[in-house]
């Protein structure tokens, strides 16, 4: 609470002043003006909108949201455009946007030359100076931005872009000394790329068996080598022997020989011979995933005549079997261009239908056989409604075909 004793005269008090009279007494004096003794003032605290208003008087935006007191600094735009911080207090006692001072536009032009007499190939490419503690834009003899203090740039401070790259050029590595490290701390290894970047930048290296690959210096100087011989080397340790492999052959399924005498990888294939001395040739993975004579395996698979018509359900499920086998064994026959099988996508067609096989009395397996199957859009395997493509002598004839091939085959 404040005590305060004073006259103030009509034309002072408005009802949005920031003061909030208590206790007010009135007396005429000799120039018959009235006066007040203000008694137990109390400060009112102003709103944003009222500050708002003021600011707007002089021509000026106010862009804060927020005011929280007459020392608290308040965003504000000029008439010109400058956005700057100021605070209610100073602006209620005329202060006003420092880039639109006269003084300030001198000093920016003065700014301006003189950096063009310190610096030649310097630019300064800032508008406004407010002060010493601003710091402003220049542009140096590469094009780049960078902002400094001027009082810094006048004591030398100059672009931090190009500092940084003369600091890294003095530590930075040669690659002639890259290419002697690499002898030194890898015998055997040599670097033969022609340009060094930095130690994170991938290089070129020959290992001493001839591979080619790329690694940062970072890495191979941490002892990182050439991935293909680490590779090999895992490789190599897992590697089973051909002798291994017979033994193996013979515990997996006994009466199966394995008949070659080089193992190069599990994806290269080897000769076999089952316990019906048919000969086949698997790789080493699928013969251990269960792959077995596929000869064998189709006359198991055959269902004849007094079986195999005893209803249609019967012949369809022994056709799809049988489709299905030679459909994994003749793949790339069947489906040279890799189709995707699926419900909606593409199905797998007989080209002499089952139903008609069915119907004529056919062998499962010669409706199932190879030549007799295709990959078809699933809309085309639909439209189809049964129709066969081909006659029964064709039918018979590619059976025919098929079996001449596969005997050639073993």
């Amino acid at each position: 609470m404040v005590m305060i004793v004073g006259t103030v005269s009509n034309s002072e008090y408005t009802p949005e002043s920031p003061y909030v009279v208590t206790h007010m007494g009135v007396f005429t004096d000799s120039n018959c003006s009235q006066a007040f003794l203000l008694e137990d003032v109390v400060m009112k605290k102003l709103t944003i909108e009222y500050v708002r208003g003021e600011i707007e008087k002089a021509g000026y935006k106010l862009l804060s949201d927020v005011y929280v007191g007459t020392h608290e600094k308040l965003l504000i735009r000029c008439d010109k455009g400058h956005e700057y911080m100021v605070t209610w207090n100073h602006f209620n006692k005329g202060s006003r946007c420092l880039g639109c001072s006269i003084n300030q536009k001198l000093m920016i032009e003065f700014i301006k030359e003189e950096t063009k007499r310190l610096e030649p190939n310097y630019e300064c490419i800032s508008d406004v100076y407010l002060n010493s503690k601003t710091k402003l834009k220049f542009r140096c003899n590469y094009g780049h931005e960078y902002s400094v203090r001027w009082r810094s740039f006048r004591r030398g401070n100059r672009c931090t872009v190009c500092t940084n790259i003369k600091r890294g050029n003095k530590k930075r590595l040669t690659i002639d000394f890259v290419k002697k490290e690499t002898e030194r701390v890898a015998p055997g290894y040599e670097c033969i790329s022609n340009e060094y970047f930095d130690n994170s930048t991938k290089l070129l290296f020959r290992c001493d068996k001839g591979h080619e690959f790329l690694s940062a210096w970072n890495n191979l100087y941490s002892k990182h080598r050439c991935p293909e011989c680490s590779i090999l080397k895992v490789a190599a340790a897992r590697k089973p022997t051909i002798d291994f492999i017979k033994e193996e052959t013979k515990r997996l399924v006994p009466g199966y020989v394995c008949l070659d005498n080089k193992y190069i990888n599990g994806s290269a294939k080897l000769k076999f011979r089952c316990d019906k001395g048919h000969i086949f040739y698997p790789s080493w993975n699928n013969f251990k995933r269960g792959t077995r004579c596929p000869r064998c395996a189709y006359d198991e698979r055959t269902i004849h005549d007094g079986i195999s018509a005893q209803n249609l359900y019967s012949y369809k499920v022994c056709v799809n079997r049988l489709s299905n086998v030679n459909f994994t064994t003749y793949y790339e026959t069947i489906n040279p261009y890799k189709l995707k099988r699926s419900f909606t996508e593409h199905h797998l067609d007989h080209i002499y239908t089952v139903i008609d096989g069915f119907n004529n009395r056919i062998l499962p397996q010669i409706i199932a056989n190879p030549f007799n199957l295709q990959m078809l859009p699933a809309f085309a395997n639909v439209s189809k409604n049964g129709r066969s493509d081909m006659t029964k002598e064709e039918l018979f004839e590619k059976y025919d075909e098929f079996k001449k091939e596969e005997q050639n085959e073993y």
